[in-house]
């Protein structure tokens, strides 16, 4: 029998990264693959594209020796009713809401995070997509910058005063946002200065691409 990979990784999860767990159902429901879930020796996983439902059914049967190579030895305990090595059952307290226990971080605040890690991860993985094609195009780039002017620092100045104001009348777009930010940086002529300015108009460009996929998640 092939032996399975292990279940895809996440900075969050909690399971033995070097064994394949074994993701249960609720009321007969699966979990949504890429989701961070509890496995079988309460622990969390992401669950992968494919669960080794083979394997369900030879543990209903109880043939052990028949069982797939890389499957966690607790799961199958548990599953099995048998004794586990060590205990399972993880203790703390969560450092984001105090929450019950998944280590320094509770399950709910885990799923969270694991679900921003991976948004982050896509749009971080087409970026880099985007700057492979540009590099295709384009080979290397070295413009001048062309930034420094007045102008730009009174724009700043001005975006900056109008996104304050739409914040207290609770009109703020990220357009706002992200305008403020690219005349910041325009104003700037250092390259150091500069540098740090564009570093924050590519985290709020991606903080914005966050805000549309999360809107296409409801």
């Amino acid at each position: 029998m092939t032996k399975l990979s292990p279940n895809p990784p996440s900075p969050y999860a909690t399971a033995n990264p070097e064994f394949r767990h074994l993701i249960p159902s609720f009321l007969g429901v699966s979990a949504v693959p890429g989701m961070l879930a509890f496995t079988t020796c309460d622990r969390m996983a992401v669950v992968p594209d494919s669960e080794p439902g083979d394997a369900t059914d030879i543990l209903i049967a109880g043939q052990l020796a028949d069982l797939p190579e890389g499957l966690c030895p607790d799961c199958i305990a548990v599953a099995t009713g048998q004794a586990v090595t060590g205990t399972t059952r993880m203790t703390g307290e969560c450092s984001e809401c105090r929450g019950g226990p998944q280590g320094v971080l509770c399950s709910l605040c885990r799923q969270s995070l694991h679900s921003e890690w991976q948004r982050q991860t896509r749009i971080h993985a087409q970026i880099r997509a985007e700057r492979d094609l540009q590099d295709a195009k384009f080979g290397e780039q070295n413009h001048r910058d062309g930034t420094g002017l007045p102008i730009y620092r009174h724009a700043a100045n001005r975006y900056r005063d109008q996104a304050k104001r739409n914040a207290e009348d609770g009109a703020l777009a990220w357009r706002d946002v992200l305008l403020e930010e690219v005349y910041e940086a325009l104003a700037e002529k250092e390259p150091e200065a500069l540098r740090a300015e564009l570093v924050q108009v590519a985290a709020v460009a991606t903080a914005w691409v966050e805000a549309i996929d999360r809107r296409s998640e409801l």
